[in-house]
């Protein structure tokens, strides 16, 4: 049920900026976009220090200006989308998934102006974890999967995007949890203030974009 919730009052949310920009404005203040490419992940606290861990991104999303001013540079990102996390750890033989519902948001800005071909943002990607596995030896282990909390609650990311043409584009984010991922404390290592332990996810997406 919380899933559902969380995927619900992201999709509503995006929902009702677009239309609230639409209705405000009739000029192209709002731009859609959908992404997907992969991710190269590892787990800060979990004894192993290499992005060795595949998975997916996929998202939509929208930019709009923060004014009335359309040929800002400045726009803000609202995001849907779904991405896998996680770690593999070689000397213990353990495999780590963790999918989670995201809803990225970004301060954005055009670096070469209003015609938006390379993109800069900084942003927040609060997640809900909708599944998590863990094997240890070849063998899950659930009591390992239930210590993951259900929200990766704060990770920061930068995000980068390359358009060619009017609608392809290459995209890169790097993503940095800045509160623990699971429920113990005060282990692993931490986060800006030693009193802030735990294990953080790290991770890197590269993929593409279409521009509407």
């Amino acid at each position: 049920m919380k899933n559902k919730t969380f995927i619900l009052f992201a999709i509503l949310l995006l929902t009702t900026v677009s239309a609230m920009g639409q209705r405000r404005h009739r000029t192209p203040r709002f731009d859609y976009n959908i992404n997907a490419g992969i991710t190269l992940n590892q787990i800060d606290g979990d004894n192993a220090g290499s992005y060795n861990q595949f998975g997916f991104h996929a998202g939509v999303n929208t930019t709009f200006t923060l004014t009335d001013d359309t040929e800002s540079p400045w726009r803000m990102m609202v995001e849907v989308g779904m991405m896998q996390k996680g770690s593999r750890v070689p000397n213990i033989n353990r495999l780590i998934r963790l999918t989670y519902v995201q809803l990225p948001l970004a301060l954005t800005y055009n670096i070469d102006g209003t015609r938006s071909h390379t993109r800069l943002g900084v942003g927040v990607a609060p997640g809900y974890l909708t599944t998590a596995y863990v094997s240890d030896g070849g063998v899950q282990s659930p009591v390992t999967e239930g210590n993951f909390r259900s929200m990766d609650r704060m990770p920061f990311f930068v995000d980068l995007q390359y358009r060619v043409g009017d609608h392809w584009g290459f995209e890169g984010r790097v993503y940095n949890s800045m509160l623990s991922i699971v429920d113990e404390a005060g282990t692993g290592t931490y986060r800006i203030f030693r009193s802030n332990k735990g294990v953080f996810s790290r991770n890197v997406m590269l993929g593409v974009s279409y521009h509407f």
